[in-house]
């Protein structure tokens, strides 16, 4: 058995949160044990992210906030802090950022230094203008394709921020990567736990769906070891910092293996995933079509991919939320699906009746935002959307993952 289909939609979201006429056709793989996404964007990936893309352009300073109890900042501003609490970096380190977008992460990297030699790859035709505008990125010495940039091992640092779920055949990829590292440098990889993150499943652009074991198999293979690693059960994002393996190449294969048991639990997690992305469009379309029906508010709470799928999916139509709220306050007053993104309190405060809110992120940050629609909601609150928790795999056994090191 080499795969089993998890599901076949007839139209997608993609990782902009756009909805569009994509098939995407998601199976388990029994050799890899990852979930692949056999259509989508795959065969027209670089005509897609050169043309299509949207990269938020339109929002100048929007940017994905990470939310801790107490705490938030932005995503950039946490990955600059994640690597340099495990690697300093020369005065003249020579960064590559692959898939650089607007240059967010970069432009962190240049506040921090200005002797940092900075590079970028990127083949949005948007973006690339938004970087050659960007006054503190005036020294970026900016590509469209990796393979424009040569193949010489000059690089300190390369920087892969939401990129290897992308491509669509990630192992040459990354050994193609690898060959730009100078002896000793780092790698530093993100990508979406697919563990917590079932929604993945509606991506269409998202052409691999990851855990943290069949990622680590995947570094393995390609002749990396992890430096450090940053994986939570309350936040999709996973980081990684990785450097090239000093093992024998006997070594590395075996390490690149997985057993029938790994193999077996991967296939529950991409089964309880699907199973429960099936019942959460279910349920949530018949919650809003009560409230509809009843007169109740409904609120959108975040811009995850639950709402864009259930529209692209015909479970909902855009004209049936009357609000979408967000707490990370860059997004506040911008428009998306047809609404001005506001700030929650603003919103629940004006509301006294009772009404519906639309958790439309992942499952791993239902907690926080149910809290907050508690604590916000002036009337009676009911709660639908990305807010049941997953199955469990199986008690005992999830508890030895977490104790796993994935130092391979």
């Amino acid at each position: 058995m080499t795969n089993t289909i998890l599901s076949d939609y007839p139209r997608s979201v993609t990782s902009d949160g756009r909805v569009v006429s994509l098939r995407t056709l998601n199976t388990f793989c029994h050799n890899s044990a990852t979930i692949i996404n056999r259509l989508g964007t795959r065969g027209d990936s670089k005509s897609y992210y050169r043309d299509q893309y949207a990269l938020n352009a339109g929002i100048p300073e929007a940017e994905q906030v990470v939310f801790d109890s107490d705490t938030s900042a932005t995503v950039s501003k946490r990955i600059l802090h994640f690597i340099f609490s495990n690697h300093q970096l020369q005065p003249e380190a020579r960064i590559l950022d692959v898939g650089c977008g607007r240059g967010l992460l970069l432009r962190e990297f240049a506040r921090h230094s200005e002797t940092y030699r900075i590079v970028g790859i990127e083949p949005n035709q948007t973006a690339m203008l938004l970087l050659q505008d960007d006054f503190e990125l005036s020294k970026l010495e900016l590509y469209k394709d990796l393979s424009d940039y040569g193949l010489e091992d000059n690089l300190d640092l390369i920087l892969l921020t939401n990129v290897i779920e992308h491509v669509e055949d990630p192992k040459p990829f990354l050994e193609q990567v690898v060959q730009l590292l100078k002896p000793g440098a780092l790698l530093f990889v993100g990508a979406p736990n697919f563990e917590n993150n079932p929604l993945d499943l509606l991506i269409a652009d998202h052409l691999t769906r990851f855990t943290p074991r069949t990622i680590s198999v995947l570094f393995s293979s390609v002749g990396l070891t992890i430096v450090a690693s940053v994986t939570t059960e309350t936040n999709v994002a996973m980081w990684w910092l990785l450097r090239k393996s000093t093992r024998p190449i006997e070594s590395k294969v075996q390490l690149s293996q997985l057993d029938d048991a790994h193999i077996a639990r991967e296939y529950a997690i991409a089964e309880a995933n699907q199973n429960w992305l099936d019942i959460c469009l279910e349920t949530t379309a018949r919650a809003i079509n009560d409230a509809k029906r009843r007169g109740i508010p409904i609120i959108l709470y975040g811009t995850g991919s639950l709402w864009p799928g259930m529209v692209a999916l015909d479970y909902s139509l855009e004209t049936d939320i009357d609000y979408i709220v967000d707490d990370n306050q860059s997004y506040w007053n911008t428009q998306r699906w047809g609404h001005t993104i506001q700030r929650p309190f603003a919103t629940y405060i004006h509301i006294e009746l009772q009404s519906l809110s639309v958790i439309c992120s992942n499952p791993c940050y239902s907690t926080r935002i149910a809290g907050n629609v508690r604590r916000f909601s002036r009337g009676s609150s009911v709660i639908a959307g990305a807010c049941a928790p997953l199955a469990p795999i199986e008690a005992s056994e999830k508890h030895r993952e977490r104790d796993i090191n994935y130092r391979i």
